[in-house]
């Protein structure tokens, strides 16, 4: 008798399809051997919990040491757990009181896991699943126990290709011991939560809420797909070769609402070489953004090697010649940084024009190995962009110019590259009527300009896109300039937001290719019209929870 087809929904963490075998993850409850203790027990207790503590915190930062820099932040959200005193205090106090440490630790856990599951919905209730990776690597030192005895590690190193692994939630850390898999669902966890960034980077198709998934039998073959919020138990043939057929098709370049007279560019990110060849083999129209700090970060030695430079710029710029590529000058930070960057002692804390001013010689010899890359690849040169990083005021973008014009000048006679600046800070996107006069395109760098708006960490920026100052803020910049406006950042490519920024005036998109999917098929199921109603009615809120109701909304109106 043919198995009964059935379906789960939830949403949609990472976009992707695969059709696998169900792994169910073996969670076991987790004993924490509660006891009291006696009171000359009590001092060396306090310093077995410290110890471990500090062997927790040391555990937490090796993690983080073996990530790509963008994804530190969020070990190093984990790591100022222990350092809480809303975390340590209350285990402390406990331990006074005549409970060990582990007991102490249970209670001091539950009543955290209860505060935050009590919030509304949004990133501070997704960071449960933080809390339960900070207490399970506590307990792991209380109980002494070493790195090779990590909680199911064995299980998931041995999950394949096409596995679909199914668990009620995950600790981010637990995502590191997967070598492969095909895709995650899970019935709890979030869209913002921490092991969603994670599996975004490293393109697993992810679902999360799904309802009831738990419920799946080891070893049933499903179809995960995740872009469509499901997962389906026995799926027809038709659906298979449906999903199957998608994965063959290229990246959307472009999305048309109904009711507008131009489309909407969708562009990709890039990092280095590799994710160059793999966006232009899917078709990928146009590079918004190719962030080379990381180049000089993975490749040091390239920073006193012009020819290397020269030939590196050559092959990427190879993969687009004829199509559009914007590369944004070096702009170091605190979680992609490199002493290869900094030549000068002077430059180090420093970003934007004020580091490439205090580095002229490095950021006058990348131009020059770009300029000479691209005409080694064929690339017309009015098809590349160069970006200044973190532009504040005409006199920073002055200083840049200095350096530019002698470049651009040397070795090029009619056309040249255009030159952009990145607003990432409000006093820039006060400014763009006068910036303007100096360069042809900007582009709003969306996570740096909610931490300086806000003030505000790259844990939480997810918390703050919801702002409805930060519309009006970037409503200014629309109606300020007629230069051409990209947003670049996870705004853009975010559920509903995507359509309120086309909404603002927003004529391109940058982003992640594996959101690209997504985004076409929202920009072109809505028509302007909604898009420009959803803009206004943002800027008119006044909390982020009524900017949630707006884009649910607006996400159940179809164009």
């Amino acid at each position: 008798m043919e198995s009964p087809r059935k379906e789960y929904y939830g949403l949609c963490s990472v976009e992707g399809s695969v059709l696998g075998t169900i792994r169910k993850f073996p969670e076991q409850p987790v004993e924490f051997h509660s006891r009291e203790i006696q009171k000359d027990e009590i001092s060396a207790e306090l310093e077995r919990f410290r110890t471990a503590l500090n062997q927790a915190r040391i555990d937490t930062q090796t993690i983080s040491s073996d990530l790509a820099p963008e994804l530190k932040s969020i070990f190093e959200a984990q790591d100022l757990m222990y350092q809480d005193p809303m975390f340590v205090d209350p285990i402390e106090k406990s331990i006074s009181l005549g409970l060990n440490a582990e007991g102490s630790l249970e209670d001091t856990y539950l009543d955290l896991k209860r505060g935050f599951e009590a919030l509304p919905e949004g990133v501070f209730k997704e960071r449960v699943s933080d809390l339960e990776d900070v207490v399970h690597r506590l307990l792991k030192r209380l109980r002494s126990q070493n790195d090779e005895q990590f909680p199911y590690q064995k299980f998931l190193h041995g999950l394949k290709a096409d596995d679909i692994l199914v668990a009620q939630d995950l600790d981010p850390s637990a995502l590191l011991h997967i070598r492969t898999v095909g895709g995650i669902v899970l019935e709890g966890g979030g869209p913002m939560g921490h092991l969603s960034i994670l599996a975004s980077n490293r393109g697993i198709p992810t679902l999360v809420r799904c309802e009831d998934v738990c419920d799946l039998q080891e070893g049933s073959t499903a179809l995960l797909m995740a872009h469509e919020g499901l997962i389906v138990l026995h799926p027809q043939d038709k659906e298979i070769q449906k999903s199957q057929k998608r994965a063959l098709e290229n990246l959307p370049t472009k999305a048309r609402p109904p009711g507008a007279f131009h489309s909407i560019q969708l562009s990709v990110n890039v990092d280095d070489l590799e994710g160059a060849r793999k966006t232009s083999e899917l078709g990928a129209g146009s590079v918004g953004l190719f962030r080379t700090e990381f180049i000089y970060m993975r490749h040091p030695e390239l920073i006193l090697d012009e020819p290397g430079q020269i030939e590196y710029y050559s092959k990427v710029l190879s993969c687009f010649s004829d199509r559009k590529v914007v590369l944004r000058l070096i702009d170091p930070d605190e979680d992609k940084d490199h002493p290869a960057l900094h030549r000068s002692a002077s430059s180090r804390g420093l970003r934007g024009p004020a580091y490439l001013m205090a580095e002229r010689r490095i950021i006058e010899s990348q131009l020059r190995c770009i300029f000479l890359g691209a005409e080694k690849a064929g690339m017309e040169p009015d098809r590349l962009g160069i970006l200044i990083p973190l532009v504040s005021s005409v006199t920073d973008l002055q200083d840049v110019l200095d350096v530019w014009r002698p470049q651009v000048h040397n070795l090029f006679e009619k056309k040249r590259p255009l030159l952009g600046a990145m607003l990432e800070t409000p006093a820039a996107c006060f400014s763009v009527r006068d910036l303007g006069r100096y360069v042809d395109f900007f582009s709003i760098g969306t996570n740096d300009l909610v931490r300086y708006s806000f003030a505000t960490s790259r844990s939480f920026l997810a918390e703050y896109y919801r702002e409805p100052g930060l519309f009006r803020l970037l409503r200014n910049v629309f109606e300020a300039t007629d230069r051409p406006v990209s947003v670049c950042g996870q705004l853009g490519m975010r559920e509903g937001f995507a359509s309120a920024l086309v909404g603002l005036g927003a004529r391109e998109l940058s982003g992640s290719f594996k959101q690209s999917y997504s985004v076409h098929r929202e920009l072109e199921s809505h028509s302007l019209k909604d898009m420009q109603d959803l803009a206004d009615q943002i800027c008119q809120a006044s909390t982020r929870d009524d900017v949630d109701s707006l884009i649910q909304n607006y996400l159940h109106i179809r164009g």
